[in-house]
């Protein structure tokens, strides 16, 4: 049995998301410890929270990259470029298109 006096519990911190998923804390302290055997009551609590559902993110393409040199001086060869994703898709939002040239 805990021998000590509990101070009252602080309010929930916010949500550490600010949409979906996220979790809240909340702390209390010592007040004063009776005899040998201390305090073992939980001093923190953490909870799970969720404010509002997150917007989905769709996916989009980058720049090009600037044109390769040709496979061949002559007689025919290919070129190549490519770009990257630059925010992929989140929260359900859409995939890249596949796309080969623009």
């Amino acid at each position: 049995e805990d021998s000590c006096e509990l101070d009252h519990w602080s309010d929930w911190t916010k949500c550490s998301a600010a949409c979906g998923l996220g979790v809240a804390a909340r702390t209390r302290q010592v007040g004063s410890v009776g005899h040998a055997n201390g305090c073992t009551a939980a001093l923190s609590e953490v909870k799970a929270c969720h404010t509002i559902e997150c917007e989905p993110v769709d996916c989009t393409w980058g720049d090009w990259d600037h044109w390769s040199g040709c496979t061949n001086s002559c007689g025919g060869g290919t070129k190549r470029r490519g770009r990257l994703i630059e925010a992929v898709p989140q929260n359900g939002g859409q995939l890249c298109a596949a796309e080969a040239k623009a």
